[in-house]
């Protein structure tokens, strides 16, 4: 400028005639997310992405009872910036829980996110004390979505309202459920202590007498996912 050069004071951009600093631009082309352990995170990015190949995502399509029904969305597809979705890492292939999204160019199909129940944020949202919702959590070994009481939600995530959604009164956490009867958020499996002795396979209709983490079809014909 004629006085000095522009700088950046935290939000702000000022005048300054101190020594300048050379800023330079790069081209930013996919978003890297870390997902724990537990395999789900939920997600909301402040630019379209696209749904990578060794990741599932899913929408909030509908609830029944204590239970929210996941909808998977297809891979390669595109989700519009500000959307709320979950993300699901596969147990076989996860490692140090480094994943990408590719920012979309706008030529890619957009995922079907009708009746998509979660509300997102892309900023740190304060002020929700007494407002009835939901997080993503993980406790004792469970994961599903818990009532919150905190009175915030982080930035870039996904949660459910209570208002959009229909549960009994004092319910504390919504169990998750992908397509027809898949149950999730298993903790773990012990057919000895059930009261019913229940058999266990694998998709390829395999007896597993030992189930450790993954999909498995049950005796009665449930799908269930052990963590």
């Amino acid at each position: 400028t004629a006085t000095g050069h522009l700088v950046l004071d935290g939000t702000a951009v000022k005048n300054s005639t101190s020594a300048a600093a050379t800023a330079r631009l790069k081209e930013v082309t996919s978003i890297p997310v870390t997902i724990k352990n537990t395999l789900w995170t939920s997600l909301c990015f402040p630019v379209d992405v696209v749904i990578p190949a060794n990741l599932k995502a899913y929408k909030a399509a509908s609830t029944q009872g204590m239970t929210i029904n996941l909808e998977e969305l297809a891979a390669g597809s595109r989700i519009p910036a500000g959307t709320g979705f979950l993300a699901l890492a596969d147990a076989d292939t996860y490692t140090d829980g480094a994943y990408t999204f590719a920012i979309a160019t706008g030529s890619e199909t957009e995922a079907d996110l009708s009746r998509n129940l979660f509300t997102s944020t892309n900023v740190k949202r304060t002020g929700m004390d007494g407002v009835d919702y939901f997080a993503l959590a993980t406790k004792n070994a469970v994961t599903g979505f818990y009532k919150v009481t905190s009175g915030t939600v982080p930035a870039n995530k996904a949660y459910l309202l209570g208002e959009h959604l229909s549960f009994s009164s004092g319910t504390q956490m919504l169990q998750l459920a992908i397509g027809e009867g898949t149950e999730t958020g298993i903790a773990n499996v012990n057919a000895e202590n059930s009261g019913k002795a229940e058999t266990y396979h694998d998709l390829n209709g395999r007896l597993v007498v030992y189930p450790t983490r993954g999909v498995y079809v049950t005796g009665s014909g449930r799908k269930v996912f052990v963590k």
